[in-house]
């Protein structure tokens, strides 16, 4: 079991990633991911891409019909996949930490969103 930092940890790197889905900032969430999992399972890196990708394509189809539970569903499914990574690597919590901090946060900031998925898309 984690403890409730690596939790807390892994609820905020999976509810900003998926907020940044949608964005002109895809890009830099993806890449942060991708450069997360290389330094841990780089064998796995080619699966996360496309679970990232699949995972955009739901919710820009689900913005454009209305749907509004796929982003909190995206949510619940990247905080288990982080959540799964730091429970078998935790030192990999300095580093996620750091690309919250210094990358996805800020890019969230630059287009103007928030990391409330349960209440209504990005704007």
């Amino acid at each position: 079991m984690m403890d409730s930092e690596l939790v807390m940890l892994a609820s905020t790197g999976a509810t900003t990633v998926v907020a940044l889905m949608a964005t002109d900032a895809w890009e830099q969430a993806r890449a942060a991911m991708v450069s997360l999992w290389q330094r841990v399972h780089p064998d796995r890196v080619a699966t996360l891409e496309a679970q990232l990708a699949e995972g955009r394509s739901a919710l820009l189809a689900a913005r454009e019909t209305g749907e509004d539970t796929v982003p909190q569903a995206l949510v619940s499914e990247w905080n288990g996949r982080i959540g799964r990574l730091l429970a078998v690597e935790p030192q990999a919590a300095g580093y996620l930490r750091q690309l919250i901090d210094e990358q996805l946060t800020p890019a969230l900031a630059a287009v103007g969103g928030d990391q409330h998925i349960a209440e209504g898309p990005v704007q």
